[in-house]
């Protein structure tokens, strides 16, 4: 067992890793940017660590009023193979974070639980949903604050206890934490930023009026909404298509019948000032005859698929039938999902996409096939999930990625594509003022 301590950014936040340095384990791997350690020296810190090594366990002090804001040594170290287990006493009782979960914004910490395995599910109490944030902050008693973040993407589950305490249990990777000083809440979350990336900032217009469900079926229906809108004097900014509008359900088409205008559509909307949106799922439609599919003839040919335990492309079940999942943790895969935004969107000139499904979300328990029987399917030990197992309602847990199994790189699956739809859509959008901008200096010339 290794333990590392990194100091960063200004000495406010102290890193620890552990993991076991015999056995390569998956790790996940930040954003570049994130801010180097800093001086050995821990001086200047807003904290002070002590360390016990039998039974291991550490306790993180402030500094200004010695008060503990973790301690690890109130319960054993356990480090497995698929169990990584490890408890801290909690500076006060008011605790937020860890999600995505159905609950009040201070947790309820009597002897309660909550999973972090991203799930398609119409929000309810006790369920894991659709994203995981191993993040908490902590008030404490003078106001001042501090944040935990566990960089850890395998299934985790929280347990609770009014002691005031808690307990990460992790079936995979390492143990890799960040606690962030603050002093105050504002600044935890800007340190917590600082590891993770920043939000993007969004364009103007998304900050206006939308409208957006399932069921404009036609794009007279979608018309006729916006333009009731209009009538009314309700301020409308940008119109949103559900799935409704792709042939066969296929995502990177439209619908001939129903949407036939949808360019003539889009390039209105646009002309009266407003934006469009279009949804767009990962499940790839794998049913279509060979040759009149090119999403899914392409990414055959550029192998961008995600496979399962014996190398075959892994099928699932998603709104069109029989899908394929890209797996964007794949260099070539990102390209292809680009090079299919690219040439959608010459012919349907969005303004955004609106991605959905990407938990990855399937109609069938690991895929057609069913998932071979191994400790990733049924591991010694299950978070409480919906559905019992890992796989219920997603992919097989023994399907290969580039980067390692799914087991692995579930809870990351959404955040690779939004890093691969934003390139996409961002690549496109230049291109297209590349051209505008050599237009318009022709026309000058």
């Amino acid at each position: 067992m290794g333990a590392y301590a990194n100091h960063y950014y200004k000495l406010c936040c102290f890193h620890l890793t552990l993991k076991d340095p015999s056995s390569q384990r998956y790790e996940v791997k930040l954003p570049a940017g994130v801010p180097q350690s800093a001086a050995d020296t821990t001086k200047d810190a807003l904290y002070s660590t002590e360390y016990q090594s039998d039974p291991f366990g550490f306790i993180v002090r402030r500094k200004s009023n010695g008060r503990v804001i973790m301690n690890t040594t109130v319960a054993p170290l356990l480090f497995a193979d698929q169990y990584l287990q490890l408890s801290t006493a909690l500076a006060s009782s008011l605790v937020s974070g860890l999600g995505e979960h159905y609950t009040s914004l201070l947790l309820d910490l009597n002897w309660t639980s909550l999973t972090l395995w991203n799930r398609n599910m119409a929000p309810h109490a006790d369920a894991n949903l659709y994203g995981s944030h191993p993040f908490y902050i902590v008030q404490e008693e003078d106001g001042s604050a501090h944040g935990v973040f566990l960089l850890n993407s395998n299934a985790i589950e929280v347990l609770l206890q009014p002691t005031p305490a808690l307990t990460w249990v992790a079936i995979g990777g390492i143990l890799d934490l960040y606690v962030f000083l603050g002093p105050d809440p504002q600044t935890v979350i800007r340190q917590y930023l600082q590891v993770i990336g920043y939000p993007m900032m969004p364009p103007y217009w998304s900050l206006g009026f939308h409208l957006c469900r399932w069921g404009y079926t036609t794009t007279m229906t979608t018309r006729h909404v916006a333009q009731r809108m209009h009538n009314a004097t309700f301020p409308m900014d940008v119109q949103w298509n559900d799935l409704d509008y792709a042939n066969k359900d296929r995502v990177f088409t439209f619908d001939p019948w129903r949407f036939g205008d949808l360019p003539e559509m889009v390039k209105d909307f646009h002309e009266r000032g407003m934006k469009y949106i279009l949804i767009l799922d990962p499940g790839i439609s794998s049913s279509s005859p060979p040759g009149t599919y090119s999403p899914f003839d392409d990414g055959l040919k550029r192998d961008v698929f995600i496979k399962n335990a014996t190398g075959h492309i892994l099928i699932g079940k998603v709104w069109p039938g029989p899908t394929a999942f890209p797996d964007f943790t794949n260099p070539e895969t990102r390209r292809w999902w680009e090079d299919c935004i690219r040439e959608f969107h010459s012919k349907v000139p969005v303004d955004g996409l609106w991605i959905d499904m990407n938990e990855p979300a399937s109609f069938v328990q690991g895929s057609v096939e069913g998932c071979p029987d191994s400790d990733l399917e049924n591991p010694p030990y299950t978070p409480k999930v919906v559905g019992g197992q890992l796989n219920s309602g997603t992919l097989c847990m023994s399907a290969q990625q580039k980067l390692s199994t799914h087991y692995n790189l579930h809870n990351m699956y959404g955040l690779t594509e939004a890093e691969a739809t934003h390139r996409g859509h961002r690549s496109q959008r230049s291109s297209r003022a590349d051209v505008e901008h050599g237009a318009s200096s022709e026309a000058f010339s």
